[in-house]
């Protein structure tokens, strides 16, 4: 083991026991759960290919300090909550790679006397972009993702069995980095249905969906822009098979049209089927299947366990299959794992691929200040006409939350 690792390893042990004590010793400060919380966290990640190539692989390790700040508070029928993180990543080798990442969701959950109802939320995060995804800069230089959603639905519930919903959402992608600027884009999505059914057995909907989206900078001559124009007819259905069972279902009409990324076009079925089993309190299941455009994928909401945000995906259609587990070892102590496996159909530009990434999670509370963790993840992608790659990532993590 080289230096560099065993040196990480003392710094990252010397944070988590200096977490545990601090923790322990502020945990008797707050007799009751407060609705605000601030907190600082403390990482370290190795990476064993940090650019995401097929040969001459460079690991490096990223100490990860941060600052987290939030607020859950529910106010008679309404819910206001936020949680927000900034960090300061920095590289023991590609220092060029040295950035400020952040991440912010903030949103209303609101109902009147009657039968009104709806959700207001935000969400917007900044990370280093995935080399896997963007592909290998000439100079190997830093490239920033940003993404941004804004959602807003309401519903009018005429009966204990019928309601109606509409819904609009905007989203933003973009990146730092000119080369990647034909990657950036944003869209507009406006929805109304009508759902019916008994939520506590079987709920079936239907609904229509349509899509407005601008790439600005798609192509270096003129017309530069890409417009799209997307129609969905959208059937659901809530399934409770049982106590411990949820099942989840989309299947969709979907015809998808672009004035300049004409091979992106899609006319056929989207969709989705997601199946959560939790057959005693301290065990859960999720697994789930998808198949979708790429911008869908990336900002779609994940619901099961052992869920985690998305990554960005530009395939004109991807068919995820995924499989996780979570389970609670003690109070305190929290085990979860997952595998997933995507598949994408190529856009014109880039070729079809497929990606498979396996993750092992850890977490121990040992007050509820205090948050340890660790985690291993290793990820493999081919592409048409491109380099394979691998990687294997292990960080720990550690958090003090004072609430």
């Amino acid at each position: 083991m080289s230096d560099h690792a065993l040196n990480s390893r003392f710094l990252a042990t010397r944070v988590l026991a200096a977490s545990l004590a601090l923790g322990g010793s502020l945990s008797a400060l707050a007799e009751e759960q407060s609705p605000y919380y601030i907190g600082v966290t403390q990482s370290f990640t190795h990476d064993s290919n940090v650019f995401r190539t097929a040969s001459g692989e460079i690991s490096d390790t990223t100490s990860g300090t941060g600052l987290v700040i939030g607020l859950d508070q529910q106010l008679s029928r309404q819910r206001i909550y936020a949680d927000g993180t900034v960090q300061a990543n920095r590289h023991r080798n590609v220092d060029q790679l040295n950035n400020t990442s952040y991440a912010l969701t903030a949103g209303l959950d609101w109902a009147t006397v009657d039968f009104l109802s709806g959700v207001l939320r935000y969400t917007t995060a900044r990370n280093l972009a995935d080399f896997g995804v963007v592909g290998q800069p000439a100079s190997l230089g830093k490239n920033l993702e940003t993404t941004q959603q804004l959602i807003a639905s309401a519903r009018y519930a005429a009966t204990s069995e019928l309601a109606f919903d509409v819904g609009g959402e905007h989203r933003s992608l973009a990146y730092s980095d000119p080369a990647s600027a034909n990657r950036n884009y944003t869209q507009n999505v406006g929805s109304a249905g009508i759902k019916w059914g008994r939520p506590s057995i079987l709920t079936v909907g239907a609904g229509l969906r349509l899509t407005k989206g601008n790439t600005p900078d798609a192509q270096p001559t003129e017309p530069r822009a890409d417009k799209l124009t997307r129609k969905d007819l959208d059937l659901t259905a809530d399934w409770l098979p049982t106590g411990f069972s949820t099942v989840h279902a989309r299947a969709s009409m979907t015809r998808e049209t672009h004035t300049q990324a004409t091979a992106s076009d899609v006319s056929g079925t989207t969709g989705s089927i997601e199946w959560v089993y939790k057959p005693t309190g301290k065990l859960g299941f999720s697994t789930s299947i998808g198949r979708d455009t790429g911008s869908e994928t990336t900002f779609s909401n994940p619901t099961g366990v052992g869920a985690s945000p998305r990554r960005v995906d530009d395939n004109r259609l991807t068919t995820t299959a995924q499989l996780a587990l979570q389970y609670e070892l003690t109070a305190k102590i929290a085990v979860a794992g997952s595998a997933r496996q995507s598949r994408g159909s190529g856009n014109g530009v880039t070729g079809d691929s497929r990606l498979n990434i396996y993750t092992l999670n850890a977490n121990y509370a040992p007050t509820r200040n205090v948050t340890l963790g660790c985690n291993y993840a290793r990820e493999s992608r081919s592409e048409t006409g491109a380099s394979a790659y691998s990687t294997d990532m292990v960080g720990c993590t550690a958090q003090l939350t004072l609430r």
